[in-house]
């Protein structure tokens, strides 16, 4: 190695670039040309070896950076670029209507897509939530309108409606066995119908005794309101055989008067009365009767009915009206659908617009409906036939209904009381023993009326006993 010049600024003669036509010449001969001239301070020499050579290991260093340059390229290229694999899921909800008419069904569906990169824990969820925006009307031919993004609760409410029906159960044995007799023979004489006030008193037909009583609840003596004592006639003041009464709203009274074959109209407190239907006296004619038994006000329209009983018909009389029309029977005497026999009894039944009739020659209860041609059975026999099992009955004379519509019938020859719940055609003997008369205060000799005071309790007017019982509910 040649020695370094002494003088530190002589940097020797300036280096010669090689001209173009030597660029050809070998690394050495470059080496040698480039480095054979000295520097007396510092010079550069390449070596015969590479490896000594700093010109190779600046190449070898600006290489490597190359290298590690590309391949931070490629790896960020990998990176930004990662293949996928996506992955897609659809859930379908289905809404039913609950109306049971319906028959469509509207069907959601959401769809779920995650997408995850081969080389990366990258995860993306879409949840789409496909929601109605408008109201679903559940019908057959329902139309949905579905918009993204819209989150709606659906929420089913049920409703339970619970009915309760309550019940009155009334059996045998809700009576006393065993009567109270109210008013009795030094009083009484043959005596028919019964009917109570709102205030619990109650009117007696004192039928041989040809006037009306009026008894009092709690009272021990009852009071003459229409008639004489022990007098019968046919003027305005007397009665003959009296056999009902009925009340309207203000306490005016209707007397069947049928020995006289009229209907009497007798004010609350007055000393006579007033003739309101058969003014032509005994006959067939529409303004004539045979024989009223029974009659019943409807006090909304004061509409009289009126049990004709020896013209097998039911008359109804208009207030102030001097003739009647004739709204049921009427086609000779039978127990055909279309007749009556000896109709004894007659209610008017304002819910059904019809009248309940005590047809008794034919041993049943019927019902016929105003306007119509014929009857329909509601107890006894259907042609006629008396009897005394629990679905017969002997000649009834009077009935009355609960508030719970159940029917009670004076069975006059079985000489008891039946019980019907309502609508049952099967009967309960509540009062007396079937086929057996007698005097005692559990027994009944003729019942021929029945009634009911505001607490139950049960009036039987016992007729040939000449008294009226009290069987008080238990």
């Amino acid at each position: 190695m040649e020695k370094r010049s002494k003088n530190p600024y002589h940097f020797g003669k300036s280096l010669r670039i090689s001209p173009p036509h030597e660029i050809g010449l070998t690394n050495k001969r470059r080496r040698n040309e480039i480095h054979k001239k000295r520097n007396p301070h510092f010079y550069l020499r390449c070596y015969p070896c590479p490896c000594s050579c700093p010109c190779v290991f600046l190449g070898i260093l600006g290489l490597l950076f190359l290298c590690t340059a590309i391949a931070a390229i490629l790896i960020g290229m990998l990176i930004k670029h990662p293949s996928t694999t996506t992955t897609i899921s659809k859930t379908t909800f289905t809404s039913v209507p609950t109306a049971t008419s319906a028959t469509a069904f509207t069907t959601v569906s959401t769809t779920v897509i995650t997408t995850a990169p081969t080389t990366a824990s990258i995860t993306v969820t879409t949840t789409v939530s496909m929601t109605p925006t408008t109201t679903v009307s559940m019908t057959p031919t329902t139309t949905v309108s579905m918009t993204p993004t819209t989150t709606v609760s659906m929420t089913t409410i049920t409703t339970t409606i619970t009915s309760t029906t309550t019940s009155v159960t009334i059996s045998v044995g809700n009576w006393s066995s065993t009567g109270t007799v109210l008013v009795g023979a030094t009083e009484l004489n043959n005596q028919w119908g019964l009917i109570f006030d709102s205030s619990d008193t109650l009117y007696i037909a004192d039928r041989l005794n040809h006037r009306i009583l009026k008894l009092p609840m709690n009272a021990t003596n009852a009071t003459t309101l229409a008639g004489t004592y022990g007098t019968s006639g046919s003027t305005a003041s007397l009665l003959n055989e009296p056999t009902c009464v009925q009340l309207d709203s203000n306490g005016n009274m209707y007397i069947a008067d049928r020995l006289n074959n009229r209907i009497q109209y007798w004010a609350k407190g007055a000393s006579s009365g007033t003739t309101v239907a058969g003014a032509g006296g005994y006959g067939s004619g529409n303004n004539q009767l045979d024989s009223p038994y029974g009659i019943s006000l409807d006090t909304n329209s004061n509409t009289l009915y009126i049990a004709d009983f020896g013209n097998d018909r039911i008359m109804c009389y208009l207030y102030g009206s001097s003739s009647g029309t004739v709204v049921a029977g009427n086609n000779g005497q039978g127990c055909g659908s279309t007749q009556l026999s000896r109709p004894v009894g007659v209610l008017f039944e304002t819910s059904t617009n019809s009248l309940v009739i005590v047809n008794s020659e034919c041993h049943n209860i019927i019902r016929w409906v105003l306007g119509a041609s014929s009857w329909t059975l509601i107890v006894g026999s259907l042609s006629g036939t008396p009897g005394s099992s629990a679905t017969q009955l002997n000649t009834p004379e009077g009935v009355v209904f609960d508030p719970t519509n159940n029917l009670y019938v004076a069975d006059r020859y079985n000489h008891r009381v039946q019980f019907y719940l309502a609508g049952q055609t099967t009967g309960k003997t509540v009062v007396g023993t079937t086929g057996v008369s007698g005097a005692n205060t559990s027994l009944l000799n003729n019942p021929y009326a029945v009634a009911l005071d505001s607490q139950l309790n049960l009036y039987v007017s016992d007729r040939y006993n000449n008294r009226v019982l009290k069987f008080a509910r238990l």
